[in-house]
């Protein structure tokens, strides 16, 4: 295995930001994608412009990435998704820290500087603003779970943070469009769902996202600040809807039930002649 960075990414239908993306990350060892057969011509791109392909069935699992860190020569995999870009001088101080002997025998793990834009808005005062990401690691310690936006474990301690610069970042330019941010959430809950939790817990994490707001102080950004919170909050309602139906069991055959215990209360004459000679049969 040689020494270097693999970039790592699962993707679906992202023809109009894979070459974005792979553009950004040229300067890494390689560039590998497990393409969740796409329906669009995302792997055609990117194998045109030198990306390593690995077709996988589509879902949701995150275990589907594991083929591509298989696949990874290097002895370092950086997890990122088709939303990132990257400002050069943060790869050239990236690989000036795993280049130093020193720093590769105190570390496994960095905590790299992540920088959100939501809706193309990119504020300090923004809940979606959280500075870091764990997941460029050494390959070695790296596994995967079954947890929603916790998908990686870390067989290590040994973290390094770098110091917090908000242009010289990685930046996830995420949800371009409402309809994508819907898109996204209604597969995002829905996973998370697998997860039970009670009403009452979930209602709590809905109280905690306002309280976020107001701590990050959304007013200083204004109504867009305002906007950001609701789109958090609305996530978190959305899970608490799932999860009050799941409590209440299946809707349709409950409405099925309840309209049949009408109909059998029915002593009435029919009316209607054509009904008469179905219910006969």
């Amino acid at each position: 295995m040689k020494h270097g960075i693999s970039v790592v990414s699962v993707v679906y239908n992202e023809e109009k930001r894979i070459e974005r993306f792979i553009k950004s990350f040229y300067n890494f060892d390689e560039i590998i994608l497990v393409n969740k057969s796409s329906t669009d011509r995302t792997a055609e791109i990117a194998e045109s412009m030198g990306a390593k392909v690995i077709t996988v069935p589509y879902g949701d699992n995150p275990h589907l990435i594991e083929p591509a860190l298989e696949a990874a020569s290097t002895d370092w995999v950086f997890l990122l998704t088709a939303s990132d870009v990257i400002h050069p001088e943060y790869t050239k101080l990236l690989y000036k820290l795993i280049d130093d002997e020193d720093f590769e025998s105190k570390y496994d793990i960095i905590t790299y500087n992540c920088v959100m834009h939501v809706l193309g808005i990119n504020n300090p005062y923004s809940v979606f603003d959280n500075k870091y990401r764990t997941g460029l690691c050494k390959k070695s310690v790296l596994s995967i779970t079954d947890k929603v936006h916790h998908e990686y474990a870390f067989a290590s301690d040994r973290v390094y943070t770098t110091p917090f610069d908000r242009e010289v970042a990685v930046h996830h330019l995420s949800h371009e469009t409402v309809d994508m941010y819907y898109d996204r959430q209604l597969r995002y809950s829905k996973q998370e769902m697998e997860h039970r939790v009670s009403l009452k817990s979930y209602f709590k994490v809905i109280l905690k996202e306002v309280r976020n707001g107001f701590h990050k102080k959304f007013w200083k950004a204004g109504w867009k600040g305002l906007g950001l919170v609701l789109m958090m909050v609305n996530y978190r309602i959305l899970i608490y809807l799932r999860a009050m139906e799941a409590e209440i069991g299946n809707v349709p055959e409950l409405y099925n039930d309840y309209a049949k215990s009408l109909y059998e209360m029915d002593k009435m004459d029919f009316r209607n002649e054509e009904y008469k000679k179905i219910s006969s049969k």
